[in-house]
């Protein structure tokens, strides 16, 4: 229910003075994968349509210009691939449509994970503890989502990492992680005895007269 893998009724929200419904993560990441989806077809589909028409353009050109074909055939031709060609270029310049793939497997992967720990909590002898995996989810979401606005318009970096099985609440202190006061100086192997400060007798012997 955190997550909204049950959708809440509609009668719920009728009878709640809410302006609109509070979408849930689960339910944001089935539409926007479906979306992308759409996005990325359509997207590869007009780029490879334009490289096709592309070729087919070059080679009329060639065909008039070795023929000596009529001036505004080889214009208008001219024009199209011009044309073509820009709308490559903006296509590609907005990392279409690697950027949509990318969205969209980053989403799959989150949806699996959702998946799977729904399963796991319908095992008797589940001990995954339901608030973390939460928290862990709604991290998960908020890294997909900052991913995307990172690489948009251009190259895809993605920033997602695995899950954590455990969330971390506090620093560790510097002094924990320091090394222990020295107390004592080592001494290379055969030396002598400590100085005594003069207390006492001093075992080196004496010069001779």
């Amino acid at each position: 229910m955190l997550i909204g893998t049950k959708p809440i009724p509609a009668s719920d929200w009728a009878a709640s003075d809410r302006p609109g419904q509070n979408i849930s993560i689960y339910k944001q990441v089935v539409d926007e994968q479906r979306n992308t989806k759409w996005a990325y077809f359509f997207a590869a589909s007009g780029i490879n349509i334009c490289l096709l028409l592309q070729i087919a353009v070059a080679t009329s050109l060639t065909v008039l210009g070795a023929s000596g074909g009529p001036h505004s055939a080889i214009t208008s031709l001219g024009a199209i691939n011009t044309t073509i060609a820009g709308i490559l270029t903006y296509l590609k310049g907005q990392g279409l449509p690697n950027r949509l793939h990318q969205y969209r497997y980053a989403l799959a992967k989150l949806r699996q994970y959702i998946d799977s720990r729904e399963r796991d909590f319908k095992q008797p002898d589940c001990k995954l503890d339901v608030l973390m995996e939460v928290e862990v989810i709604r991290q998960m979401y908020a890294a997909v989502r900052q991913t995307a606005e990172d690489n948009y318009p251009d190259a895809y970096i993605d920033r997602t990492t695995a899950p954590s099985t455990t969330i971390p609440t506090q620093l560790h202190s510097t002094a924990a992680t320091a090394a222990p006061p020295q107390t004592a100086i080592d001494r290379p192997s055969g030396s002598g005895p400590p100085d005594n400060g003069g207390d006492g007798p001093s075992n080196t012997p004496g010069r001779g007269a």
